[in-house]
């Protein structure tokens, strides 16, 4: 980030731009500090203001210039240290990316998950020097009121300096009395928090703009652990000459934005495309003319050598631009001083982000609570990102297509031309990392239709390409000669997994690609190694089953000791370009026999120098930190050969072909009066069957599980479904019935419903309506089990059948009153259903329902957990053998006789077609014990 990069709201404004950071936001907000600048202060602020700044605005960008240089290049901090700077004419400069945690008070400063919010004023307001003006303490007001209402935090959460750790007397002679009656007026005309829900265009583009000019700081500069950082209100010093002459150099382009002066000396490597055409204008264009200057000079440097080599560089899918572009500045220099000639393919990569950013915007406040599972991102990708992927895989088939303008096509052509004439053949070597193995498989496939050309080897580094792809392009290429030599570098599995690339996702990209972006949900990629060895065709050319391997592969991160071209100290996706290990690897694998004891050590990426310049890879929204050594584990697999690991102990669960999901909800903390107590304990027990079963489990407490968090966690569970899965609901909280509506309840016209924690405020609730909508969705060859522990339980996912019954112990029951009813039927309107649903009983029903009562009855709980919850679980954990459905039921009757339940009107129930009835439990997955 370059340091004069700031960006300013007004008093107006800055409420929007809250509204905006708290959609896209991750971490989560538990108060607000306080702070003075104490140095720059005021009088700094009015000598850069001068005459010819009358407005002062030159003068704010500049202090906060200043604080960010003081900070980041002399403590060594990732970014300024605030989120808000507020200068004295009361402008609200925006700072620190909001989702890392502040540099406030040691030991206050939270994490990246949750933490405080830090703004700090202009001045020196200790006594006897500055004092605050009337615009800037407006402004902090408005800061502090935005701030608090958008994320839901008491007046009380504002604290200062002093008050966290005592220092000195920071934030100074500030009447913080009537800064807080200020913030409660503010928060009394406008009591309502900042929207939260999805963005539409307009506050994405407000959202870009305000954040286009100063990237994420914490991509570019490694810094000592955020934790370890404190504010410390210190003087701000001049820069050294050195840090000075750094800072210049920065300014010329070593924040990762290439000056024209420095593409022009770059061009000679570089080829520039958009859409796989030439970029043909603008100071970074590449046109036909530059490619045939670049093979000429390929050709010129290769003169006089015995073996010339030449190496196509084709970048990842979350590398932008201007980091693909520092990329090949900061590294083509050590690819020519170890005797390679760089060439580095700048493709259109932008869909990929573009198509992130909108999944983060549409799961909104959601996605601060990770519970909600790692499907939910990938239907949303799968709904709304494919498109954009294809667009990706286009550019880069677009560009090996045969026309005049396609970069790829033409350099092809063209190094066909330098090998045809006389002299030594250039050796030809290919690297595509992530998305760039799409790239390199659409290039090296027009390259060797041309006679007489031939790549002497390929390399691909953790990639996103399909298998289909890689056996359609690729392996051809080999079979034919005409690639000599294949290396792949990827993660091992368990490195995959621990890899969270993207916002809200636990896993790593290419598990992102495989069950979001491409059109099959679980298309085998092949730098997963799960689907290397599912794949017969892999693991022969691999010699994972112990035959001699046609290619290598290489998983990272490797042991130490292993060769210097077999090994790799990667551990995350998007480290593979700048690991010293795998940059020395690769060009040990090109130069062979030849390589020079004396050559230069691989390129360390500028943050392990402690600068911010040139940073040679960005993930989304994160950046991971770079690790250079190799880990202690026993258990990695030689690099050059792996073979297959042990194999695991036999699961104690029946097999099952689909994947395994389950959604467990559980409220306690309803209001006024009704709290429950065992709910969320309920939750937790059935979260551990059916993780223990192998579920990928996400689970909905109390706040997190409103009416739109339920429906959307629920419906995307449902529509990522495929035939073959297993899908378990289950639900612990308030149950009660309305008036229907629509005309579709016979017998007592009444509809049964799970009452959401806003269900009480706001009239959301869930009725048998909503489910049975959503339930229709489901593929008739999904597995799926609803356990509902609820008063009214039964029928509530298809039609009633019941009447009430008044309740005669402490019950999971809201009895409608009339307010309740008239706001049910206001919001049933404003959602506009009006037409009756089909009517239907169990032989229509697309699921199995366990019902904790009948329709007629009431659930109940004691001792801090529902009786069916407590039932259920336990019967599930003692089963020795599997069970069917119908059995499960029949001895959760036995326990609740066991446990002087039976007596006492609540019968658990079982609903659906007998077919399902007699399915094995939960898929067939009931633990087996022996």
């Amino acid at each position: 980030m370059a340091q004069d990069r700031f960006d300013f709201a007004t008093v107006e404004q800055f409420p929007e731009v809250v509204t905006l950071k708290a959609a896209l936001m991750t971490r989560r907000l538990n108060g607000v500090h306080l702070h003075h600048s104490f140095m720059p202060d005021q009088a700094l602020y009015r000598d850069l203001a001068g005459p010819q700044d009358r407005n002062g605005e030159a003068a704010g960008a500049e202090i906060c210039r200043r604080i960010w240089s003081q900070q980041t290049e002399r403590q060594g901090w990732v970014d300024i240290a605030q989120h808000v700077t507020i200068d004295p004419a009361g402008r609200i400069w925006i700072g620190r990316d909001w989702n890392l945690p502040p540099a406030s008070a040691a030991g206050h400063n939270g994490n990246a998950t949750l933490g405080p919010f830090m703004l700090v004023l202009v001045g020196n307001f200790e006594p006897g020097a500055d004092r605050p003006g009337e615009a800037q303490l407006e402004a902090a007001a408005v800061v502090i009121a935005a701030v608090q209402a958008a994320f839901d935090l008491a007046p009380e959460t504002l604290a200062t300096h002093v008050q966290l750790d005592g220092h000195r007397s920071c934030p100074g002679q500030i009447d913080l009395a009537a800064l807080t009656r200020r913030v409660a007026a503010l928060r009394k005309a406008q009591p309502a928090a900042a929207g939260r829900g999805p963005l539409g265009d307009t506050q994405r583009e407000a959202y870009r703009l305000l954040n286009a000019r100063r990237g994420e700081a914490q991509a570019s500069r490694p810094a000592r652990a955020l934790g370890d950082e404190a504010a410390t209100c210190r003087p701000w010093e001049p820069p050294s000459p050195v840090l000075a002459s750094a800072r210049g150099a920065a300014a010329r382009g070593g924040d990762g934005a290439l000056t024209p002066e420095m593409f022009r000396l770059l061009r000679p490597h570089v080829v520039h495309l958009e859409n796989g055409r030439f970029v043909d204008s603008g100071s970074h264009a590449t046109t036909r003319s530059d490619v045939q200057q670049l093979v000429a000079a390929i050709g010129r440097w290769a003169a006089g050598r015995d073996r010339p080599r030449v190496l196509i560089w084709a970048h990842g899918g979350l590398v932008d631009e201007e980091r693909a572009l520092a990329y090949a500045w900061h590294s083509h220099r050590w690819w020519l001083d170890s005797g390679i000639y760089p060439v580095f393919f700048i493709w259109e990569t932008g869909a990929l982000e573009t198509a992130l950013q909108i999944v983060e915007s549409q799961l909104g406040a959601r996605a601060r609570d990770r519970g909600i599972g790692d499907w939910v991102v990938e239907s949303l990708v799968h709904a709304v990102g494919r498109p954009f992927w294809r667009q990706m895989k286009g550019a880069a088939a677009n560009a090996a297509m045969a026309l005049p303008d396609r970069g790829a096509f033409v350099l092809a052509e063209l190094l066909a031309g330098l090998a045809a004439k006389k002299g030594p053949r250039p050796e030809l070597h290919a690297v595509g990392h992530s998305a760039g193995a799409f790239f390199q498989g659409d290039f090296l496939t027009a390259a060797t239709g041309a006679p007489g050309l031939a790549f002497d080897s390929l390399t691909f580094l953790a990639p996103a390409c399909t298998v289909r792809f890689f056996d359609a392009s690729v392996v051809p290429l080999l079979d034919a000669g005409k690639v000599g030599r294949f290396r792949m570098f990827t993660l091992d599995r368990s490195h995959e997994l621990a890899d969270p690339t993207v916002p809200f996702y636990d896993k790593s990209l290419l598990y992102l690609i495989s069950r979001g972006f491409e059109d099959r949900r679980g298309e085998p990629i092949l730098g997963l190694e799960e689907c290397i060895r599912q794949d017969d065709g892999l693991i022969a050319r691999f010699g994972l089953d112990g035959g001699t391997p046609a290619s290598t592969l290489v998983l990272c991160p490797t042991p130490a000791g292993a060769p210097a071209a077999l090994a790799s100290g990667a551990k995350v996706h998007g480290g593979f370009a700048q690991d010293p290990q795998t940059l020395e690897a690769i060009r040990a694998d090109i130069l062979g026999a030849a390589l020079a004891l004396d050559a230069p050590p691989a390129p360390v990426p500028m943050q392990a120098q402690g600068r911010g310049d040139g940073a040679m890879f960005r993930s989304f929204r994160e950046a991971h930190p770079l690790v250079f050594d190799a880990l202690p584990v026993a258990a990695h697999m030689p690099a050059s050969m792996p073979a297959a690991p042990p194999a695991p102990p036999a699961p104690a669960i029946l097999p099952s072909r689909g994947m395994r999901r389950a959604l467990s909800i559980g409220i306690d903390a309803y209001e006024g009066g009704n709290a429950l107590a065992g709910c969320v304990a309920d939750s937790q027990l059935w979260a551990g069957v059916f993780a223990g079963l192998g579920f990928e489990v996400a689970t909905l407490h109390d706040g997190q599980a409103t009416r739109a968090g339920i429906m959307a966690a629920l419906e995307a569970m449902i529509l990522a479904a495929r035939p073959g899965d297993v899908l378990a609901l289950h639900y612990s909280g308030h149950g009660t019935q309305f008036p229907d509506l629509d005309g579709d309840e016979v017998g007592d016209d009444q509809d049964e419903a799970f009452v959401p924690i806003d269900g009480l405020s706001h009239g959301e609730y869930l009725i048998d309506d909503d489910v049975r909508m959503l339930f229709g969705q489901l593929d008739p060859q999904v597995d799926f089990t609803f356990l509902a522990d609820c008063c009214h339980s039964g029928t509530i996912s298809r039609l009633s059948i019941g009447s009430g019954a008044a309740p005669r112990y402490r019950e999971r029951y809201i009895r409608a009153t009339p307010e309740m009813v008239a706001a049910h039927r206001q919001m049933r309107q404003g959602l506009g259903r009006t037409r009756a649903l089909p009517q239907g009983g169990e032989e229509r029903m697309t699921h199995l329902l366990f019902s904790a009562c009948k329709a007629s009855q009431t659930a109940k709980e004691s001792d801090g957990n529902g009786w069916f919850s407590r039932a259920a679980t336990e019967v599930l954990r003692a089963a020795r053998e599997p069970l069917s459905n119908r059995e499960l039921l029949r001895r959760i009757q036995a326990r609740f006789a066991e446990l002087g339940y039976a007596d006492r009107e609540q019968d658990p129930q079982i609903e659906g077609r007998d077919e399902a009835k007699d399915r094995p439990v939960l898929g067939g997955l009931l633990q087996a014990r022996r």
